[in-house]
């Protein structure tokens, strides 16, 4: 869609609204882009589908008795993960954020421990509130539809206050991969009838955003996030071409192995690559809270270009292709069944991020989440009752 979009705005139909091509833009580095773009998912699924995939026959019932132990503590976690950041920007002497963009420098001026905290706190309440779909769902499968009915309620309310739309669509996805585990009948055209109309919220949720209400089907194409993840990677081949940016080129491949060390232990040897592109080229917009995604694409274009994009989906589509026949294979438990859900939701980050970025969210989101899971199931080793269900 982005590089039709951009084509589109060449011929001078419909309009880009992203100012880094206010100057205009040449075709001949849209095609560029795009043939990485489609090397790159054509590597992907040569890894992914290259070993098959298993599933495990039976794991509904013994995954649904070990949830029921955790629904309380798993809940209870989720709660508390959704008004901690909230209140430890109140204990700092700061107000709560109150939009999506507040949420991102309410604490910019604290110690960076603190910041790391609160990011820390930010990133549990997505991945607990996973865990608790996935644990009352396979707990409880015949109050899926109670579920679904909060999560929408979550969209709506995500949408209307400019809360984070992203989060709230993700949670409702992470519902129907679940429900398509444990709910007996939940099919593939069900989970697209619950999902269609969600994606449609979430993209006029974003059109509303951004002030878009009049540009209509072609804010599929020329506007949001992806549109913005293919113009990074034409605004970066440019400025690398002229010699700017060459002191981060070897940078980029350190940056997933660097960001499981904290800040303080290695200095300024850090780069957020993100952050780095945004306070480098645009420090006014940065300065004033906004940002850019950075992309897998962009990472290949400051490297070695096509052939890079076609190695990175390559390198992804075999480690997904393990990990899902590791997580849902002979063997699986609740907590293995929670991070593939997790895995699923986010796994786009991969593409929006960096190509490995998705580990680094993994320490920090469903680490805790497994923990905790362990501690309670440890803690009651006793067959807890169990009810009946559609299972």
């Amino acid at each position: 869609m982005p590089s039709v979009g951009l084509l589109l705005a060449h011929q001078d139909v419909g309009q880009i609204m992203d100012y880094r091509l206010s100057m205009g833009f040449d075709v001949v580095d849209v095609e560029h882009v795009q043939w990485m773009h489609l090397l790159l998912f054509i590597g992907f699924l040569l890894g992914y589908f290259s070993g098959g995939n298993k599933t495990a026959t039976r794991l509904v019932d013994t995954v649904s008795i070990e949830a029921q132990r955790l629904v309380r503590p798993i809940v209870l976690m989720a709660l508390s993960a959704s008004l901690l950041p909230s209140l430890l920007a109140l204990i700092w002497g700061n107000s709560a954020p109150n939009d999506y963009i507040s949420s991102y420098t309410v604490l910019r001026g604290a110690p960076v421990l603190v910041q790391q905290i609160h990011g820390v706190l930010n990133q549990l309440q997505f991945s607990s509130l996973v865990a608790a779909v996935v644990v009352v769902i396979a707990a409880k499968p015949y109050r899926h539809s109670w579920v679904a009915f909060f999560l929408a309620l979550n969209m709506i309310h995500a949408s209307l206050s400019g809360g984070s739309r992203t989060v709230a669509f993700l949670a409702f996805l992470s519902y129907v991969v679940a429900s398509s585990i444990f709910v007996r009948g939940f099919t593939l055209r069900r989970a697209v009838t619950y999902v269609f109309p969600a994606l449609i919220l979430f993209m006029i949720a974003g059109m509303l955003r951004d002030q878009n209400d009049d540009a209509g089907l072609l804010y599929l194409f020329q506007t949001g996030e992806f549109t913005a993840l293919f113009i990074n990677t034409i605004d970066l081949k440019e400025r690398f071409a002229a010699g700017w940016g060459e002191e981060v080129r070897f940078a980029i491949y350190l940056v997933d192995v660097l960001r499981l060390i904290p800040s303080q232990l290695i200095g300024g040897t850090k780069l957020d690559p993100a952050q780095w592109y945004s306070q480098t080229f645009y420090p006014e917009y940065s300065d004033a809270g906004g940002g850019f995604a950075f992309g897998v694409l962009s990472e290949s274009a400051v490297g070695f270009g096509v052939p890079e994009a076609a190695i990175r989906g390559l390198i992804l589509g075999i480690l997904f292709r393990y990990l899902r026949n590791y997580l849902m294979g002979d063997g699986a438990t609740i907590a293995k069944i929670f991070t593939y859900v997790w895995l699923t939701a986010v796994c786009y980050q991969c593409y929006r991020d960096t190509t490995f970025s998705v580990a680094v969210r993994a320490l920090y989101q469903v680490l805790p989440v497994i923990l905790v899971m362990r501690l309670f199931r440890s803690r009651d080793s006793r067959p807890p009752s169990v009810r009946n269900s559609s299972i």
